[in-house]
């Protein structure tokens, strides 16, 4: 937890090389974005904030992810709560608004962690299937997903 938190203030410190993309990408202004890096990528998170997002995290071999767009600093509690769940995480970053998450993924530099450019739900046979966007999106993909795959949706 604590290498992921370190990604994130360094993509916070440099977030000069990936706001303007995501700017475009979000249609958030410049403003919106710097708001979004300095005021809500949480990289203040306490021990017992690590330790409570640890305990509540389940436990899996492995754990794809499937990110929304809708918030762009939101990759990073994504992220967080998949490897403190499984020791193997693949993420799919949004295709509206990659940059954040694929940021996040190349500055942790963690071998356990990485980036797909899809997840074939219906391939997937373990592990658990993070899934973050509106509710009918979760519950495509949970109707999608394997017997015995865990679909966790991060919804409205």
């Amino acid at each position: 937890m604590r290498r992921l938190v370190e990604a994130a203030r360094a993509v916070v410190r440099d977030r000069a090389r990936f706001a303007p993309a995501i700017a475009r990408s979000t249609g958030l202004s410049p403003e919106g974005v710097e708001l979004g890096f300095t005021k809500h990528v949480e990289i203040d998170a306490s021990d017992d904030d690590l330790a409570a997002l640890v305990a509540g995290a389940g436990d899996a071999p492995i754990v794809r992810v499937v990110l929304s767009a809708n918030v762009f600093v939101a990759p990073l509690r994504a992220l967080a709560i998949a490897r403190a769940a499984a020791s193997r995480v693949v993420v799919r970053p949004s295709r509206r608004d990659p940059a954040f998450a694929r940021a996040l993924v190349e500055a942790v530099d963690d071998p356990a962690l990485s980036l797909a450019t899809e997840i074939d739900v219906e391939e997937i046979t373990d592990g658990e299937l993070h899934v973050y966007g509106r509710d009918e999106t979760i519950a495509t993909i949970r109707a999608r997903a394997r017997a015995g795959v865990i679909v966790r949706g991060h919804g409205a």
